[in-house]
């Protein structure tokens, strides 16, 4: 029964962290596509996550990991700081900040994998005209036709 609940659990938790990847695409798509329309950019930031699934999953996990590495750090910093003592207060506004930093830093790589994901295809070069052959010298160009024989 343990590990159903465990089970259960973590299926919920999965869902959220889709759920709210999708959404921070959302916002995303909203802002570079200078839009207003939030549900067509839900939908298709659904679409987008769900066919690059690896990808999006990937950088979303990553950035995650940052922050666990974060919270960690504060909680073992928290372990051995008093409470009472001044630079307590400095610590939580230390912490406050990377938190915000490492959420900047989620918006910035979704950003980035949006707009590779999103680019349009680039087209071929033109093929280019070659060059025109260069005039001779001290002439304007005519064209000068041989002297034709005597008949």
């Amino acid at each position: 029964m343990l590990v159903y609940g465990w089970s259960w659990a973590a299926l919920v938790l999965l869902l959220f962290l889709f759920v709210n990847m999708v959404f921070d695409y959302a916002k995303i798509r909203l802002v570079v596509e200078d839009s207003r329309k939030s549900l067509r950019a839900a939908l298709g930031s659904f679409g987008l996550v769900w066919r690059n699934l690896g990808l999006t999953t990937f950088t979303y996990a990553l950035v995650a990991v940052v922050a666990v590495v974060v919270l960690l750090a504060y909680v073992g910093v928290c372990g051995w700081i008093p409470r009472h003592r001044g630079y307590w207060l400095l610590v939580q506004q230390a912490y406050l900040r990377v938190r915000m930093g490492v959420r900047l830093l989620f918006f910035a790589s979704q950003t980035e994998v949006y707009l590779w994901l999103t680019k349009p295809p680039e087209l071929p070069p033109a093929p280019t005209e070659p060059a025109a052959a260069p005039e001779p010298e001290g002439g304007t160009g005519a064209v000068v036709e041989p002297p034709v024989g005597e008949s």
